[in-house]
């Protein structure tokens, strides 16, 4: 019985504490929303500044973004024209194997791609250790 009413005598004082928390919170939230009255310039010097292990041309932030929205082009571009394309290809010689030659030429390119980058960052790192 007397278990019960601890707890009883507890339980206002977790819902102050818990609603004070919550108004903390909420109140917090709210200042992060204000948006950013600083001019354009000092914003992105604060990108630069914070982002410590910046090197190269761009930020991680920013270089991260180049590089979405260049696979999203991509797989866009070529996966959305994929059954066009293969369907004029199969149409114009006849032969139905083309849906795998396609991926074939994809791969051989990619391979292209991935090969020059890879000997372009080893060569950059070689000079950069000379």
């Amino acid at each position: 019985m007397q278990m019960a009413q601890h707890i009883e005598s507890q339980a206002p004082k977790q819902m102050a504490k818990k609603s004070a928390q919550h108004r903390r919170r909420k109140s917090n939230e709210s200042a992060l929303a204000l948006p950013d009255r600083r001019p354009p310039d000092a914003r992105w010097s604060a990108v630069q500044t914070r982002d410590k292990r910046a090197d190269g041309n761009f930020v991680y932030a920013v270089r991260s973004t180049g590089m979405a929205i260049s696979y999203n082009v991509a797989v866009t571009v070529f996966g959305g024209f994929a059954p066009l394309t293969v369907t004029w290809m199969i149409a114009s010689t006849g032969n139905k194997l083309m849906p795998a030659f396609y991926i074939i030429g994809a791969a051989l390119i990619s391979l292209v791609v991935v090969g020059a980058t890879v000997s372009g960052v080893q060569r950059r790192m070689a000079l950069a250790h000379t």
